[in-house]
């Protein structure tokens, strides 16, 4: 097993037990105001971000070190999408944080960790283009504006969860602690 794929296993793990503890917290009577749940959900996105360094400034596949974004397989690509909505969730919307949020998100974010765990080939007429700045510059910009159409996504749903709870004059399970 590979050190990479080692982290990964890691990263999976703690947003897994980020997202239990989340649904702990949600269903849990009395008010708690540990921050033990978004502190593991913090450390597999920092652990995550050190693999996405790790991949994208070393390849021993290559015959000379190049800059390698790591998106030219589709477990790299899904694993990079789960970094960037992480990314867009824990650093863009710091203040906006909410415990409903984050359990809907963790197990997004181990559904894209999934593909990550097995091994594909890289298409290698592709890999030219990824010398390009340019090109970099729009894999990147299109992901993060993918993660951001994804959280809204999520956003709306709970909206939609929410507004449907108002209208039948009930709280429902997710609301509860707001």
């Amino acid at each position: 097993m590979s050190l990479a794929l080692l982290l990964i296993v890691i990263v999976t793990f703690l947003y897994g037990f980020s997202f239990f503890g989340y649904l702990f917290k949600l269903f849990r009577t009395e008010s708690d105001q540990s921050a033990w749940v978004s502190r593991l959900l913090e450390s597999g996105f920092l652990i995550h971000t050190l693999v996405i360094f790790a991949q994208t400034f070393t390849s021993a596949q290559a015959v000379r070190p190049t800059f390698h974004l790591p998106v030219t397989t589709v477990g790299e690509a899904s694993g990079f999408f789960a970094w960037s909505l992480a990314f867009i969730y824990l650093i863009l919307l710091r203040r906006l944080r909410t415990e409903t949020f984050a359990l809907i998100l963790t197990p997004v974010l181990i559904l894209f960790l999934i593909p990550s765990f097995f091994p594909f080939r890289p298409n290698m007429a592709s890999l030219a283009y990824f010398n390009d700045t340019y090109f970099l510059l729009h894999i990147l910009s299109a992901f993060f504006s993918y993660a951001s159409f994804a959280l809204s996504f999520i956003a709306e749903v709970l909206y939609l969860m929410l507004d449907t709870s108002l209208k039948n004059k009930t709280a429902g399970p997710f609301y509860k602690k707001a």
